[in-house]
């Protein structure tokens, strides 16, 4: 997607600060899933970003809690979940929820990677695979993949991916994306039986230098409540920790999750 004076304004009300605004912009660049509302097509001062896989929303500009309201109502999202993240204690986006949430939470963005020293090869009976356009279907998460990114020919042109696999079946993936300036989003999951052996740190340090080696950057999101993801994070060299409160309210809003 072309990226045009339109996108820039609205990219500027997005606070720099927006916790895993990267997600953000990609909606806007065309690159993610989601919807954009904002008040006035030419002249706008007040922005939602809302992405449609997970149920992020992200806002900017002169926001109303009733505006809020409005543009959330109906929305639908693959999570089925409507999920906001404040920037800090006083985040205006807090009195602006739109309901009273079903849940309260706290989630870490993970930056600034050091690439750390590999421990040890590949394990045997194992192969490092790349996650390419045929094998990403098979992936644990391909359904909010192919959401997200909206097909796996748009996969291979923006995200990156390593697996574990043994006799055809992966035992642990790692993905990583959208590319979004030169930033990738990495996950990463472990089949439950073949957890412990450290199969999501070596998959997860091999997507980072992946990206690296193509003059990328990545960065983690995990739910504060996730050690195993945390620890790997932690593991593969990210050295700055930023933790935000988020709460989640069921999507879509009905007449019920309008109401203050």
């Amino acid at each position: 997607m072309e990226r045009g004076p339109a996108t820039a304004n609205l990219e500027a009300m997005l606070p720099a600060d927006l916790p895993a605004r990267p997600r953000a912009v990609a909606v806007l660049d065309g690159i993610l899933a989601g919807r954009v509302w904002a008040d006035d097509a030419d002249r706008p001062r007040a922005l939602l970003v809302i992405e449609t896989a997970d149920g992020t929303v992200y806002g900017g500009g002169d926001l109303t809690r009733d505006a809020v309201a409005d543009a959330l109502s109906g929305v639908e999202t693959k999570s089925g979940d409507l999920i906001f993240g404040f920037r800090g204690p006083d985040d205006p986006m807090r009195d602006l929820v739109p309901a009273e949430p079903y849940w309260h939470g706290e989630a870490i963005d993970f930056t600034e990677r050091t690439p750390t020293v590999a421990e040890g090869g590949v394990p045997g009976g194992v192969a490092i695979v790349r996650i390419d356009a045929s094998l990403l279907p098979r992936t644990e998460w391909a359904e909010d993949m192919l959401h997200a990114f909206g097909g796996t020919e748009r996969w291979e042109a923006h995200g990156v991916g390593r697996g574990i696999a043994s006799d055809g079946e992966l035992l642990a993936e790692c993905l990583a994306g959208p590319r979004v300036r030169g930033m990738l989003e990495m996950g990463v999951i472990t089949r439950e039986s073949f957890r412990g052996r450290g199969y999501g740190t070596l998959v997860s340090r091999l997507v980072a230098e992946a990206c690296e080696a193509a003059g990328d950057r990545v960065w983690w999101n995990a739910n504060a409540a996730n050690e195993p993801s945390i620890r790997i994070a932690r593991r593969i060299g990210f050295r700055r920790e930023r933790r935000y409160d988020l709460v989640a309210l069921h999507a879509p809003l009905g007449s019920a999750g309008l109401s203050a």
